[in-house]
């Protein structure tokens, strides 16, 4: 499911810059675009590192009839889950605007 939803909000992140880009709002448009595009590619860059470790696990798996590397395993656990609590701190930042 984390595959997935990673996937999702890729993609639809990838939407999200063409929609912005029709109505002319670029990097260097104003602050706040740039902030917004570089807040949102750092975040996709973060999740195209998770997909891959997902899909390498995966293959680990498949590969070796449902005996992973449980090192694997954890590693990807980890990133998954500082990703979250770090969106978590993230939009707690930006929201009580510190």
């Amino acid at each position: 499911m984390t595959l997935v939803l990673g996937l999702v909000f890729v993609v639809g992140q990838y939407f999200v810059w063409r929609q912005l880009a029709a109505q002319g709002l670029y990097l260097a448009t104003t602050s706040n675009s740039s902030f917004f595009y570089v807040f949102t590619v750092m975040h996709a860059l973060h999740l195209l590192g998770g997909i891959v470790a997902l899909t390498y696990l995966i293959a680990q798996i498949i590969s070796r009839q449902g005996r992973p590397r449980w090192s694997l395993f954890d590693g990807a656990a980890t990133y998954w889950h500082f990703m979250g609590v770090l969106w978590l701190y993230l939009l707690f930042v930006i929201s009580t605007r510190l």
